[in-house]
């Protein structure tokens, strides 16, 4: 009983993950110290009578260690099936750090503490930026980091194009299954007692990627009280009011990479080295400033410029002047594409041709042009991450003329 009291104190004080198995003994008995399992504790707690500390410290570790999701031995048969899966959970476990590269990952490492420091303060964070910035990738990173402190963990990807696909439906059924790890079980009714009753007691890591549409607050929060103690969702959006709206108590703006680490990135790509040759310093210097600091972009074009001789970048410079490159423009796309009102996308049609980044703007001569409604206007298209606003000046646009 001892050396139960110490592992439950190195999960709560060292976030260790722990999981029990109750073998040839119900999980509830031990909650409630019924049937056989009562008899047995009884006798244990009357040869330490005198010490009453340590009694009621057994106690709490025998409640706490049956509240975790473990492994129940009469669910599964034959033994030779249950070791089996014990193994390949803790190894799936053990494992969890090592599935991602960070490598060539420039400039996240203050991204992730971040992330990590709102997660300490909020269970619900939210990541906002535009396409290609790096929302799923930061997440991914912050996924892999973190999970091995949880019990259960999900990472959902591209919410947005996946409901558009397979159904909101069966995408929330096998986010379940993953979450209650058991790929057999047909989950139906996600306010089910059954979900209720395999998620309560679980300390759970959920990541949802891309979401376009608002997820309506009382239905995360609601879902968030079902996990066990600890629990965090992670959402991805270009959408502020995605994130608003879904009860994400505190939302990152993921910046556009600072020039420096912008050149690296595309080096990497480029040269495969951290910097450019020496005879493509300049060229580089304009493909990074071009790409305005946004890593798919970087990526992209760094990738298409390698091995290739200076008078195919400076052809190609000119040819990315007129027009984006497709892979990347479908990317920017989306956010545009989002708009519902035609309005909104013709105001923001225009200030990308005819007003250059950076230059002071007066909102009273904007009002003149698009009427009265401007100021709502703009927060729509700075909320999908398609302009920053700065006082009377607009700071950055979204998008390349």
């Amino acid at each position: 009983m001892d050396e139960l009291v110490h592992i439950m104190k190195c999960r709560d004080q060292y976030q260790r993950v722990v999981i029990p198995i109750f073998y040839n003994v119900d999980p509830s008995n031990v909650r409630n110290q019924n049937a056989s399992f009562r008899d047995g504790f009884a006798k244990l707690k009357q040869r330490s009578k005198h010490n009453q500390k340590k009694v009621l410290e057994w106690t709490k570790a025998l409640i706490q260690s049956t509240n975790l999701s473990g492994w129940d031995s009469k669910n599964t048969r034959p033994e030779s099936e249950l070791v089996k899966k014990i193994v390949k959970d803790t190894l799936s476990k053990l494992n969890s750090n090592s599935s991602f590269h960070f490598e060539g990952l420039v400039g996240i490492d203050h991204q992730i503490q971040e992330i990590e420091k709102r997660l300490s303060e909020a269970h619900i964070v939210g990541i906002w930026g535009m396409g290609g910035i790096g929302k799923t990738t930061l997440a991914r990173a912050v996924f892999y980091k973190l999970k091995a402190q949880f019990e259960a963990f999900s990472f959902v990807e591209n919410v947005r194009k996946q409901r558009a696909m397979i159904g909101f439906d069966i995408l929330q059924q096998e986010c379940l299954k993953e979450l209650i790890n058991d790929e057999d079980i047909n989950v139906f009714n996600i306010k089910s007692t059954f979900v209720r009753s395999r998620l309560r007691h679980k300390k759970i890591l959920l990541i949802l990627d891309d979401v376009d549409n608002p997820i309506p607050t009382e239905d995360l929060t609601e879902l968030y009280h079902w996990f066990g103690e600890g629990s965090k969702i992670i959402i991805t959006s270009r959408d502020w009011q995605v994130l608003h709206n879904g009860s994400a108590f505190s939302i990152y703006l993921l910046p556009r990479m600072d020039f420096h680490d912008a050149l690296h990135v595309f080096s990497l790509k480029a040269f495969k080295q951290n910097e450019p040759f020496k005879d493509y310093v300049e060229l580089s210097k304009s493909a990074v400033d071009y790409c305005q600091g946004n890593p798919l972009a970087l990526v992209m074009l760094g990738s298409f410029f390698q091995g290739r001789a200076k008078e195919e970048w400076e052809s190609y410079l000119e040819k990315i002047k007129e027009a984006l490159p497709k892979d990347i423009a479908n990317v920017l796309k989306l956010s545009f594409d989002g708009l519902d009102d035609e309005h909104q996308k013709n105001m923001f049609l225009d200030i990308a041709f005819f007003i250059k980044e950076g230059v002071e703007v007066s909102f009273d001569l904007i009002r003149q042009l698009y009427g009265s409604s401007v100021d709502i206007d703009m927060r729509v298209l700075e909320e999908r991450s398609l302009l920053t606003i700065g006082g009377l000046r607009i700071l950055y646009l979204w998008v390349h003329n």
